[in-house]
């Protein structure tokens, strides 16, 4: 791990640092292990640190995140085919931690079944303009279920929907009944 003496050197630009380094690797075998992964990596450049994510039986959840001592490597490493254990892997960068909580989908939870999908996007118009809403239909009663996610054409609609918290917290709105909002984070699997 890198040493930072700089006083001046403060933690965000410690951060922006790291995750000029990191990649994210995806898909990876279940019986894959931080070992297979050093090793393969390392022929790239030196590691500073590999994070595989592992379930509580020990095998991994099939993805992992390994900060490089130097970053340019990654250019070359996100546009070639990776294969570890027999499996094609994904390669890509890391998103920067600052950059992990913008998303333009909302999602909305607590929705009442009389709540129509477009007085949902009457009253979410407020924030921004709306793309889509995606409902979710229970399959075994075909109703929908108590909770969407709305598409915004930019991250500022979410933000502003869930008052600019970050990272955002549920945030109660009202129309009628409450309903709860949190921004979706959803990982690109």
């Amino acid at each position: 791990m890198a040493a930072y003496s700089d006083e001046n050197f403060g933690a965000e630009e410690i951060a922006d640092d790291i995750d000029s380094r990191k990649i994210i690797v995806r898909l990876l075998d279940e019986n894959t292990t931080r070992d297979t992964i050093q090793g393969y990596f390392s022929a790239f450049g030196a590691i500073n640190d590999v994070d595989l994510k592992i379930d509580e039986g020990g095998k991994s959840r099939g993805f992992c995140f390994i900060t490089f001592t130097d970053g340019s490597v990654i250019d070359k490493l996100v546009e070639q085919t990776h294969i570890i254990d027999n499996k094609e892997v994904v390669v890509a960068r890391a998103i920067p931690y600052k950059d992990r909580t913008k998303t333009n989908k909302l999602f909305v939870g607590g929705l009442p079944e009389s709540l129509s999908e477009e007085e949902i996007s009457e009253f979410f118009d407020q924030f921004g303009t709306i793309e889509k809403i995606e409902t979710v239909i229970d399959q075994d009663t075909q109703r929908r279920k108590h909770f969407c996610f709305i598409v915004f054409t930019s991250t500022e609609a979410v933000e502003k929907a869930v008052n600019g918290k970050n990272p955002p917290r549920s945030v109660v709105h009202k129309k009628e009944k409450s309903t709860d909002c949190d921004s979706a984070l959803i990982p690109l699997l």
